[in-house]
């Protein structure tokens, strides 16, 4: 049977359908069969992974609904293959990678490609990228502290035939289990890759005998083609313009500087720009990514966004997204920069203001509006252990509790409580059973941590409170802490909100946990546990964790949107009963009076309260820097709506001419031109420090930012925030400028 074509040598409809989903299956049944078989915690159960579907020339068709930063570079992978080995593939071969400049993250993301052929020919690529959890270098589990270049890292293998014929090549597959610390568990993640590669061949061989290559071959150009064209039609829907967003990464392994990245996002037509001129010089440290951490940190949010519906197709989007990044910055290293932590510090940094861009960008539009999400958790947030378990064996493991904060704020809803990663469908911290059966430690609660959120007339989701100690050993185990957004927020808050506390660990010595777990008694916080020392540390360390000790790490929530007094009061008062916002933040942030008991609110006072607030914004707050110009083209009676900024501000023009003017949607007041620096006219507060807005922040071990907020002129509704690095505290970052 061959699937009927029309006269532009395109699939029927039905076949098309058929066809797209059956192959859109097939991928995903070669990640279960690649978590099944792997024996590593880190697949099998926080699904550490993902894998895609390709053209013959290497364009992806499908990545997987696991962490999409892995999938993403896939091209690049194939394209290094091709490259090196051109003339010299045949079936039966497949080739692995770990090279971050070949399209792995890092080191500990080998990648396996496979070419599908039929009739000598190839018709397709699948390829697989999984987390190991150790491959070799001078620190167990391979995140390097202290490297300075990737030469004081793991081992770093270019394209090589791992497997040829089906039959694996011992000689270079002894070198790589030599080259590690669990060579057991590295072992089955390479079959798991070996055994999902098989399978779906397998399955893509029936697909072709049942339909033929031809149409086979053609499907795959037909849903990069699909994909496109309604991408580019949602974008039509938005209007033109730029959107600016910056960030920060804090310590990269050496010292505790601060790293800045700044994005442009421009949209013409259906085409996007991401630039990120101006972003700091590579680091020192193991904190950089190159270009296929700037790759998954651009188009994962996009995918996300605005693919939700769609075949998440590289190939697609490629076409569609241009990145300008200049060479030798933080996230488009060269060689031979440090990147061991590339895959949650470089990558996730260019994540985190790609996604607010993309959320100014979709606010703006009022069609889509309601896809558009604030920044999730910025950075993990878990450590890695070593030493000897419980069993007097040597074990590497990690704490993938980091994978729990909060998702990022709707327009019209509250993020997802430890909802995850955006980057990923899938992603799942492991069960406490399976922590404590591989590592030496007993888990000791897992909550929601109060204050984590960023707030706003939609708050983020919560971040993840946990707290563990260990259990059955007499020597101390060593824990690595690989963490941004110790020292600052990793990300902004969108449009008015705020953005989410820090990350913070916290190591309790020499305390009571024993005598307490002896006497019946669990913990649930901090301030249950007496202890000689409490420890505060820093975003990149290597400690020992000695018995008796405690360690609580605090992940961060989602960023806010929109002003925290536009919130429901209602909203406010069940999230103090679920114990998400404390009572300081109640009331200063978002103005709300609860009654007695904390179990309602009232109203009279709420009102009072909200009307003072408004009012020390007004007193406090500096004048904006200019002002637009007044006159009867800017009545707002003689105006047209062109489209929304935000929930709270709208573009509008003198009927039939005329540049847009961003208006306050709350009062009325014309704030700017639309291609204005919104900020520029808006009033400015004085600097409040990081602890305002959430106590979390006060573990913060030395403070590097302040937190402005800008008011508009008239009724002084939060209409944007923003976080700068104190040396930062006389520049006025752009927020976006659009064409109507």
């Amino acid at each position: 049977m061959t699937g009927k074509r029309d006269t532009q040598n395109r699939i029927d409809p039905v076949t098309f359908e058929v066809l797209r989903h059956r192959i859109w299956a097939i991928n995903d049944e070669q990640a279960m069969v690649a978590a099944r078989v792997s024996g590593s915690p880190v697949v099998y159960e926080t699904f550490d992974f993902n894998l895609g579907i390709l053209t013959p020339e290497g364009r992806g068709v499908y990545t997987g609904v696991y962490i999409a930063h892995h999938a993403i570079p896939l091209e690049q992978v194939v394209s290094s293959v091709m490259k090196k080995f051109l003339g010299d593939i045949n079936p039966g071969d497949m080739f692995y990678t770990n090279d971050p400049w070949c399209g792995a993250l890092h080191a500990n993301d080998g990648a396996l490609a496979s070419p599908v052929f039929w009739e000598d020919e190839i018709v397709c690529w699948t390829a697989i990228v999984m987390h190991d959890v150790d491959v070799g270098g001078p620190v167990p589990g391979s995140f390097v502290v202290g490297a300075r270049e990737c030469l004081g890292e793991a081992p770093l293998y270019p394209p090589i035939r791992l497997v040829k014929n089906d039959d694996i090549q011992e000689d270079f597959y002894e070198v790589l289990k030599r080259n590690c610390r669990s060579p057991e568990v590295n072992d089955l993640n390479m079959k798991a890759r070996i055994s999902s590669q098989i399978m779906a061949r397998q399955r893509l061989h029936e697909l072709i005998r049942e339909y033929g290559k031809d149409t086979f071959v053609n499907v795959l150009q037909q849903i990069i083609h699909h994909t496109k064209v309604v991408l580019e039609d949602r974008l039509r829907q938005i209007p033109d313009g730029t959107w600016y967003e910056h960030g920060y990464l804090d310590h990269d392994g050496i010292s505790d500087k601060v790293y800045t990245i700044l994005l442009k996002l421009k949209k013409k037509g259906s085409k996007l720009l991401f630039d990120f001129t101006g972003t700091d010089p590579q680091a020192d440290g193991s904190v950089n990514c190159t270009v296929s951490g700037l790759s998954g940190g651009v188009l994962a949010p996009l995918m996300s966004m605005l693919c939700y519906d769609l075949p998440w197709s590289t190939g697609a989007l490629n076409e569609i997204v241009d990145i300008k990044a200049e060479e030798g910055t933080i996230n488009n290293a060269k060689f031979p920069a440090a990147c061991s932590m590339a895959s949650i510090q470089g990558a996730f940094a260019t994540q985190n203001v790609a996604s607010n861009a993309i959320a100014k960008m979709l606010c703006c539009s009022s069609v889509y509006k309601e896809e558009a999400q604030a920044c999730w958790a910025p950075y993990w947030n878990g450590p890695g252990t070593s030493g000897l378990n419980q069993r007097g064996q040597f074990f590497v493991g990690a704490m993938a509790e980091g994978g729990g904060g909060g998702g990022g704020a709707r327009t019209f809803r509250d993020g997802i409580d430890c909802g995850g990663m955006i980057h990923s469908l899938c992603a799942a911290i492991p069960n406490v059973e399976t922590n404590e059966y591989l590592q030496p430690v007993i888990e000791l609660y897992r909550r929601y941590c109060p204050d984590t959120c960023g707030h706003g007339r939609w708050r983020g989701g919560s971040g993840l409170e946990y707290a563990y100690t260990t259990m059955g050993i007499e020597d101390p185990i060593t824990i690595r802490m690989v963490v941004c957004g110790v020292s600052l927020p990793g990300a902004q808050g969108l449009l008015g909100g705020y953005p989410p506390s820090i990350n913070a660990n916290v190591v309790l010595r020499d305390t009571n946990i024993n005598e307490l777990l002896k006497s019946g008694i669990i913990p649930s916080s901090m301030e249950e546990i007496e202890s000689s020392a409490k420890e505060i540390l820093p975003a990149k360390t290597l400690t020992q964790f000695f018995p008796g000790d405690v360690h609580i790490g605090i992940v961060s929530g989602g960023s806010g949107y929109g002003d925290p007094l536009k919130r429901d009061p209602e909203r406010v008062c069940l999230d103090v009963a679920r114990n998400k916002v404390t009572s300081r933040i109640t009331r200063d942030i978002y103005g709300v009076v609860l009654r007695a008991g904390g179990k309602t609110v009232n109203r009279q006072r709420t009102e009072k309260l909200r009307e003072r607030i408004i009012a020390e914004r007004k007193r406090n707050s500096q004048n904006p820097l200019k002002k637009i110009k007044r006159g009867k083209e800017l009545d707002l009676k003689t105006l047209k709506y062109l489209h929304p900024v935000s929930n709270f501000m709208e573009s509008r023009s003198a009927t039939g001419a005329g540049e847009g003017v961003i208006h306050c949607s709350s009062c009325g007041r014309p704030i700017c031109p639309a291609t204005g620096n919104i900020r520029e006219y808006l009033a400015r507060s004085n600097p409040f420090t990081i602890d305002y807005f959430s106590t979390v922040n006060r573990l913060c071990p030395e403070p590097t930012a302040f937190l402005f907020e800008y008011y508009c002129p008239s009724c002084s509704s939060l209409l944007s925030t923003d976080v700068v690095l104190k040396k930062e505290t006389r520049t006025l970052w752009p927020e976006f400028e659009l064409k109507d």
